[in-house]
């Protein structure tokens, strides 16, 4: 539901009434400034006369008078009721039911969805969980000089969920890699939907991932608003308002994901939202990375729970589950400790499972950090051999997109990715550097075309070809790139598919104004007018300034005709002439507000796909990738189904695949 569905009408007409009212009075004022200076300069000795529109208001000034101050007044009374605070925070207040199921729908379907591409969720067992009080920062026990606690392992059997509300709704879940954390949080937050599918005044756990924040590091209150919206892709009204009406619970995962730079700021932005909304939230994060972080702030929640590894007897039964199709694994699992180690995460678990499921197991290295590569490599080798399409997207093309894929998003602290989120900084630099010339180039040109056209048809063709070839000079040389360039660079990455749209929005309204201004110079310059209506003596005089600007027939003569033909043809603007001057326009003012950036963006693509690092259909690759448990979909854009599995790409050598991987023998 928008948020203008909850506005009364009453309210909405006052606030389209103040702009139509506003528009008619700025009308009025401008068209009486522009009379009286045209008929100042074109009437002799400045005399006004008689039957000029200023005189005549000037002889009726009680009704001038009457008019003009009532449009006045409607004005600032229909913008003062629907600009009025009060009213504002009464429909901020209103938060309605429809509202309310919708985004509950939205976040259910989002966190299935996630859910059902989640690598180690596959993996049924139960994870032990460790209270650590040490982790968070608690100014009771300071204050009463208490002893810190050590390390105490909760129940058997406690859950995710037992643990949140033991927490009473806030604490700090850690874990090393793949140890199952984030499939944890999203346990809990399908848990947390369903509790508030009941309780209607539960809050809505809202899953967002943290990285992006490192970006632009705004209050977190400001960017939870913008990724609420982004993210689950709602109105910013309505997140603003859920948010600051303290209905979300956050459950912010990934703060190990940012540059490790940013992390102790985040962990301050976090602890001053806490301190000044004193709302419950969640956070989670790898083990070492907090703990580095928070050397010099921790975060001020409840308590702090680790997830634990799977012990080897956890693991060895629930392969002992799957039957003898993973045989061959449990046999190299005790010949390799090193295997059975990496083995006791859920998410190392699973791309065990799927890659080695019903073969042999090859030669692997007893090295922790060369065993988990050749896992990863394997596990890509096996999903690009027995999913997707290999024809179109063979291993070495995957591995290659994929690993530039990954290293974009690292560089830009992305978790999900979409097309729109692509940044001229994505090309090597020499190619950046050509690609900004050739988009500087193609845009001079159209513009110089469009306004070198606008402005022979409106004075001189010398003119046009003048002006033209200055405008298209200043772009190429870059003196116009903030016309361009500002939603694009300067703006949040989370925000870069609402300025698309905005553009989009521009493109057509710069279609609708091609038609609005075609059809005024239709409505002021009229049908074409015959040459053998106007003298010899009119046309001679048209080409004097000093007789045009004294004589009314002479002027309007200057003003209409475009060229004389003299052997019996027609002269003036007319309809065609109107409707091409005003098409021109349009063009001309939709390439400065929205064409020039989707122009950049499609000139980007095409260096992307001609450098080979980028498809250049982008949405069947992303699918592809999806059906090989290579990537996941969020919504509209992609993830990989694992920081693990991003990391591996993004450290990738790819200029290394060069063959073909041989397949893996069949028990």
């Amino acid at each position: 539901m928008n948020h203008e569905d909850m506005v009364p009408w009453w309210l909405w007409l006052c606030r389209f009434l103040w702009k139509i009212t506003a528009f008619l009075l700025t009308s009025v004022v401008l068209s009486l400034a522009v009379n009286v200076a045209s008929t100042w300069l074109t009437t002799p000795k400045g005399m006004f006369p008689n039957d000029s529109p200023l005189s005549v208001l000037m002889t009726d000034w009680p009704i001038t008078l009457l008019v003009c101050g009532g449009l006045v007044f409607l004005t600032a009374l229909f913008w003062t009721i629907s600009h009025r605070s009060f009213l504002e925070k009464a429909i901020a207040g209103a938060i309605t039911l429809r509202e309310r199921k919708h985004i509950i729908r939205r976040l259910s379907v989002r966190y299935k969805q996630i859910r059902s591409q989640s690598l180690q969720g596959a993996v049924q067992i139960e994870l032990g969980l460790v209270e650590r009080p040490t982790a968070i920062h608690n100014e009771a026990l300071l204050a009463l000089r208490l002893p810190e606690q050590a390390d105490q392992a909760l129940p058997l059997h406690t859950s995710i969920v037992d643990a949140y509300n033991l927490a009473q709704q806030e604490f700090l879940v850690l874990g090393e890699p793949g140890a199952g954390k984030s499939t944890l949080l999203l346990e809990l937050a399908h848990h947390l939907i369903k509790q508030a599918e009941r309780e209607h005044d539960h809050p809505l756990p809202v899953y967002l991932p943290l990285s992006t924040w490192a970006t632009h590091r705004p209050p977190l209150q400001n960017w939870m608003i913008e990724q609420f919206a982004s993210v689950y892709d709602i109105s910013r009204n309505v997140s603003q308002r859920w948010i600051q009406a303290g209905l979300v619970l956050p459950l912010l995962d990934g703060l190990d994901e940012m540059e490790e730079a940013a992390r102790p700021t985040c962990i301050a932005a976090i602890n001053a939202y806490h301190r000044d909304h004193m709302s419950p939230l969640i956070v989670c994060s790898r083990t070492s990375e907090y703990d580095h972080a928070a050397t010099q702030e921790k975060l001020m929640l409840h308590t702090a729970v680790v997830v634990q590894p799977l012990s080897r007897v956890q693991v060895d039964t629930y392969l002992t589950t799957l039957g003898k199709p993973l045989a061959a694994l449990r046999t190299t699992l005790k010949k390799n400790p090193a295997l059975a180690t990496l083995a006791t995460t859920p998410l190392m678990l699973q791309i065990l499972i799927l890659t080695y499921h019903g073969t042999t197991v090859r030669q692997l290295s007893h090295k922790a950090s060369e065993l988990q590569k050749q896992i990863w490599t394997a596990y890509v080798q096996h999903m690009v051999q027995h999913k997707g399409d290999a024809t179109h997207y063979p291993f070495d093309r995957t591995t290659t997109w994929l690993g530039w894929l990954a290293r974009y998003m690292q560089k830009h602290n992305l978790t999900i990715f979409s097309p729109e989120d692509l940044q001229p900084d994505a090309l090597p630099r020499p190619s950046a550097i050509i690609y900004r010339w050739c988009a500087r180039l193609i845009i001079g040109l159209l513009l110089g075309l469009l306004f070198g056209w606008l402005c022979g048809l409106l004075m001189e063709p010398i003119a046009g070809l003048v002006a033209g070839s200055i405008l298209m000079g200043i772009t190429i040389v870059g003196k116009l790139d903030n016309l361009f360039e500002p939603a694009w660079k300067k703006a949040p990455r989370s925000e870069n598919r609402r300025h698309l749209s905005i553009n989009h929005t521009w493109l057509l309204a710069g279609l609708v104004m091609a038609l609005a201004i075609g059809l005024l110079l239709v409505l002021v310059f009229g049908p074409q007018i015959d040459s053998k209506n106007i003298s010899d003596t009119v046309v001679k005089q048209a080409s004097d300034p000093t007789v045009m600007f004294s004589d009314p027939d002479v002027r309007w003569a200057a003003w209409t005709l475009r060229d004389v033909k003299q052997n019996g043809g027609h002269i003036g603007w007319g309809w065609e002439a109107g409707l091409t001057i005003g098409g021109v326009a349009g063009l001309l003012i939709g390439l400065v507000f929205g064409w020039g950036i989707v122009i950049r963006r499609i000139i980007l693509r095409i260096f992307l796909w001609y450098l080979r690092l980028f498809p250049w259909r982008a949405t069947p690759f992303f699918e592809d990738a999806t059906a090989r448990i290579l990537l996941r979909r969020v919504g509209g854009g992609y993830s990989f189904t694992h920081h693990l599995l991003l990391e591996y790409f993004a450290d990738l050598d790819t200029t290394s695949s060069s063959t073909s991987p041989p397949a893996h023998p069949v028990q």
